[in-house]
Parts: structure tokens; sequence; C-alpha cells
């Protein structure tokens, strides 16, 4: 496992982060949610001072055991400055110590979030975006100088040394190799979206909606209309023009399935649903925010 990404850029624009700087030898100021979703736990393998690879530039570096497919969140806001994903091979010859697929996100104040070893074109952020601290970034994998799929973090200076950080959940002290530390990044499972949000404008939901974000393909949507068609559409959220839009017949008893096509969008949009009148019009007196982003296919399955 060696890491040797180095930073694109020499001068650093500070922004607005979450995280602290530690202060010159203190090892426990830096504070970071665990690059991993709510209510999840995984391994620490190597940890700080690590008998592997986690000396010099890496010694303050992290390596947590996980299922190729894991989401991978970021562990505190910035801008993304580095994206690679695709490599798809991995092993311990030296020749794939630069096959590792990599986001790097700058933190501010000359500080960069490295996550390491990602799953095949399973990045969903791009170049210059802004995230948020349990904002999903990619898939875990088993990509470059590895012996098992796992997950290399760790927070850099522009010169690529490691610094000390806290993790939000678990101070790093504690954190001896075989722990499992339990995440609390990002936010608890989204509630379900309630059956009858649509109901007022004669629409019960059947089934449940995918969480956010929407990805680039076919939307299945169900459920019964109090009427003879149904129409399902998505607003820009700043014009408030209809940017797609699917209807469908409903059946004798009201049932009716069909899909909203969602390929090309990539952005914050408003959903809603319902039934047209007798002059063909359609209109709903509210909506629901939701974000969609280009359809992302792994080696091993497509991301949900």
């Amino acid at each position: 496992m060696v890491h040797r990404w180095l930073p694109r850029i020499a001068v650093v624009i500070s922004v607005a982060t979450g995280c602290a700087r530690p202060a010159e030898g203190d090892r426990s100021t830096l504070s970071v949610g665990l690059p991993y979703g709510w209510g999840e736990a995984y391994t620490v393998v190597q940890g700080n001072d690590g008998i592997d690879t986690h000396r010099g530039l890496e010694r303050y570096a992290w390596d947590f055991a996980m299922p190729e497919g894991t989401p991978v969140l970021a562990a505190a806001g910035g801008r993304v400055v580095t994206v690679v994903d695709s490599f798809a091979e991995h092993g311990r010859a030296t020749s794939f110590a630069e096959r590792a697929n990599v986001v790097v996100v700058d933190l501010g104040d000359g500080l960069f979030s490295v996550y390491r070893h990602l799953a095949h074109r399973s990045v969903v952020v791009r170049e210059g975006e802004r995230v948020y601290r349990g904002q999903m970034l990619a898939r875990s994998g088993n990509t470059g100088m590895t012996e098992q799929p796992h997950l290399h973090f760790a927070v850099v200076d522009h010169k690529n040394q490691s610094v000390p950080i806290d993790f939000a959940e678990a101070p790093a002290r504690l954190l001896a190799v075989g722990a499992r530390p339990l995440s609390r990044n990002g936010q608890p499972p989204p509630s379900e979206l309630p059956h009858d949000v649509f109901l007022a404008n004669g629409i019960e939901l059947v089934g449940e909606l995918p969480p956010l974000p929407w990805r680039g393909r076919a939307l299945l949507i169900s459920g019964r209309a109090r009427g003879d068609e149904v129409v399902a559409f998505l607003l820009d959220r700043a014009t408030h023009e209809v940017v797609r839009q699917s209807s469908s017949a409903a059946n004798v008893d009201g049932t009716f399935a069909f899909t909203l096509d969602l390929a090309g969008l990539d952005g914050l949009y408003d959903f809603a649903m319902a039934v047209p009148s007798p002059a063909g019009t359609f209109s709903s007196d509210f909506s629901i925010p939701v974000v969609v982003r280009p359809d992302v296919a792994l080696s091993f399955g497509v991301v949900p």
C-alpha cells in the first residue's frame, strides 16, 4: 500500500471547511468525520505509525477494511481538486503504486483530504466542485498497490505530509488496529417519502422512490390516481420550467406504473405529480426538491 499522491497546486486559497487546523505539535485539534456513512463501522487495518506503509509522509494515515462498493463520504467540506477513477486493477508489484483511484479535496489553509483505492468509475463528484461533510464522493474499491479491498484516508499538507487528525466519533489515540469506529458522518437514513405526498393532487404513491441523489436513469413510479391519466414532471429550480415529464393512463381501478427518464440530467430540480385537467393542462401547488446526478456504472454493478 504505497501512496505517492502530490497536490497539484502550490498556492492554496482558503475555503470554509468545518474543521480546524492543529497547532504546531498538537496532535488532537484537527477533527473530521469518519469517511463512511451514518451507523456503519469498519475495521482499522492500519493506523498511524503503521507496521506496513504508514511511515514518513504517511505517518498519520488510516486504512479501513471495506467491501468493494461501500459509499465513501467526505470527512470534511471543501473543493475537489483531484479525481482519478480510470484504473481497475490491483496488485503488490510496485508498478501498481501509481494506479490507485483517488479523490483529493482541498480543505483550505493548505490542507487536503485524500481518499484512495476507490472503485473503477465510481467517483460521483467533479474537479472544482464544492462538497460538504458527509457528501458521497465515490465507492470504495481495491485499485492500485493493495492486497485487499480497503479505503486509505489521510489529511495532508501542501508538501504531501500527513498531519495528525482526530475523528469526531473517536479520538485517534483510541483507534488501534482492529478497532471498528461507528460513524455519525452524513445524515441518518432518509425518511421514506409519504405515500400521500401528492394526495391533494389526486395521486397516492405505492412503493418507495429511491433516496437522493437520483441517478440519471429511468425512475419507476407507481400508485393509484383519481383520474384517467397521471403526469410526473421535473422543474428547473431557477426558471420553474418543465425540463422532463412523463405520463401514463390509469387502469380502470386507478392504478398506474410508468417511468420518468432522468438520463442526461445533472443538478437541482423540483419534482411533482398531478392529474391533468379535462383541458389537458396539469399543475401542482407544491413540489419536492431533488438532486439528479449522472448514472455511474461500476465494474461490479451499478450505483443505486
